[in-house]
């Protein structure tokens, strides 16, 4: 059940940020910041990215090279699962 429950919460935590991004992009946003929980179960690739701010249609870039849109949006899992980031949107 615990499994049912990481991949329903990573899922929706990454569904979330490109509805996001899709808001934002409608509304004219042309940068996104990245945010973490500020806690212990940060991981240290998402922690490197807060505060970052990109252009809306860049991606962000951790320190081992793992690139996405979003927070939820990595090309590998170890990046992916449990994220709790979010994005923030500015003109």
């Amino acid at each position: 059940a615990s499994d049912i429950i990481r991949v329903v919460e990573t899922d929706g935590n990454r569904v979330y940020n490109y509805g996001g991004l899709n808001g934002a992009k409608d509304n004219g946003a042309k940068f996104k910041t990245w945010n973490t929980m500020e806690d212990f179960k940060v991981r240290d690739s998402h922690d490197a990215l807060a505060g970052i701010t990109v252009p809306l249609d860049d991606k962000f870039v951790t320190y081992d090279g793992d690139e996405a849109m979003i927070p939820g949006g990595f090309e590998t899992p170890q990046n992916n699962v449990n994220c709790r980031c979010w994005l923030t949107f500015g003109k």
